[in-house]
């Protein structure tokens, strides 16, 4: 398997942000879906005025 430190250590600081919740889970995905989604719509702008 995989490194047992590392592995806690992941363990760890997932737990630090959504511990044992699945709503957070789904407002975490939702919300860095919706960061990825606002930045390509940035990055096109502004390739635009670059252009």
């Amino acid at each position: 398997m995989g490194n047992r430190r590392y592995d806690e250590g992941f363990l760890e600081a997932r737990n630090k942000v959504a511990p044992e919740n699945p709503i957070e889970d789904l407002k975490g995905a939702v919300n860095a879906i919706g960061s990825l989604v606002r930045v390509n719509a940035l990055r096109r702008e502004t390739d635009k005025l670059s252009v």
